[in-house]
């Protein structure tokens, strides 16, 4: 009978010792996870930032260049404006 007490403490113990890896696997399979989860977002951030700072640029850029082109029709049309003048100043000369 005590034997019997004692082989099944052990057994318990084992169950026991194999209980406590299981959970140890599983908590270092869950910290894994949850670091690579943390780390992903990390790099889903680096990328959001990425792509503000991308689109801001973009803005800026199609501005630069809408002003540029702004720009270019106003001397289109002092030029045209000074050839109507010279010719209507010439006009008048002769």
């Amino acid at each position: 009978m005590f034997e019997d007490q004692v082989q099944e403490n052990r057994n318990l113990e084992n169950d026991t010792a194999k209980h406590d890896r299981l959970v140890a696997k599983y908590r270092s399979e869950f910290g894994t996870g949850r670091q690579a989860t943390v780390e992903f977002q990390d790099e889903v951030d680096v990328l959001k930032n990425t792509m503000s700072k991308a689109e801001a640029d973009l803005a800026a850029k199609k501005n630069h260049v809408v002003c540029i082109c702004i720009q270019y029709q106003m001397s289109q049309e002092i030029a045209l404006l000074l050839s109507y003048y010279l010719i209507l100043v010439t006009d008048l000369c002769l």
